[in-house]
């Protein structure tokens, strides 16, 4: 399928728009679908959380739906069981389809605003769509603002393949973790799950909280989160979704030890 026509027409709407809002110019698109898709990307982390025409919204689910073919849906099945009872699987955690994914937000809760940055958050909110910033924005509002460190809410996951997104809020470190950031971050997978049960989620990802942006230390914070879950999760299908060789090295090795391999 041709994405080309509609990223133009999702571009030039979000040009537009940005004109009219800070008295610029409209350029000229190139046909190219890899700049396209970047510049889109760019314009939509940066756009703040508004309404737009439904055609917006379609032409949107045809680029992102596509994009998401290409890439390949996931399953529960294609991710690695191990006998402690939770599942393993390194890659994109918006190509699995399973009820919910996690998201390691900020306190905002509205979405990485950094153009094209490789922060999950961002991921997240690009490959869901604008819909989730401005669900983000209702949520956050009825929070008073922010979403504290520990805590976690849900809001649907749009044109990603999982039904939910669960968005958390890790703790910030800078050296070695005190007492209270390690409380907080197994607060975060023990509140994912209570919110994944109130939703009736039967399979779950979570991603490597806080430590990307936040700095915990990467093999601490895999064993808060094995044993928070493995504590915790009752009949979910739990995966832990790890993006580099590093976390998977680390992941896999608590793994096999908690399963007695």
């Amino acid at each position: 399928m041709d994405i080309i026509p509609d990223l133009k027409a999702l571009i030039s709407y979000l040009m537009e728009e940005k004109a009219k809002r800070e008295n610029g110019n409209v350029d000229i698109l190139p046909d190219d679908e890899r700049i396209l898709f970047r510049r889109y990307r760019a314009m939509v982390n940066t756009r703040p959380p508004m309404p737009a025409p439904d055609w917006f919204y379609e032409a949107e689910r045809r680029v992102l739906s596509e994009r998401l073919d290409r890439r390949g849906v996931v399953g529960i099945d294609g991710t690695t069981l191990f006998p402690c009872g939770v599942r393993l699987w390194q890659g994109d955690i918006t190509r699995l389809g399973i009820d919910g994914i996690v998201n390691a937000a900020n306190s905002r809760m509205q979405g990485c605003f950094i153009a094209c940055h490789n922060c999950i958050d961002n991921i997240i909110h690009t490959n869901a769509g604008i819909m989730l910033r401005r669900e983000c924005a209702r949520v956050s509002e009825s929070l008073g603002g922010s979403l504290g460190v520990g805590c976690a809410a849900v809001t649907g996951g749009y044109n990603l393949p999982c039904r939910y997104v669960i968005h958390t809020v890790g703790p910030r470190v800078e050296g070695s973790p005190e007492a209270k950031d390690m409380e907080d971050l197994s607060d975060c997978y023990k509140n994912c799950i209570i919110q994944a049960k109130a939703f009736d989620m039967r399979s779950l990802a979570f991603c490597c909280i806080s430590t990307g942006e936040f700095s915990f230390p990467r093999r601490q914070a895999a064993e808060i989160a094995i044993d928070t879950v493995l504590k915790e999760k009752g009949g979910i299908e739990v995966v832990f979704d790890v993006y580099t060789d590093e976390d998977y090295r680390i992941y896999k090795e608590i793994l096999a030890k908690r399963s007695g391999i």
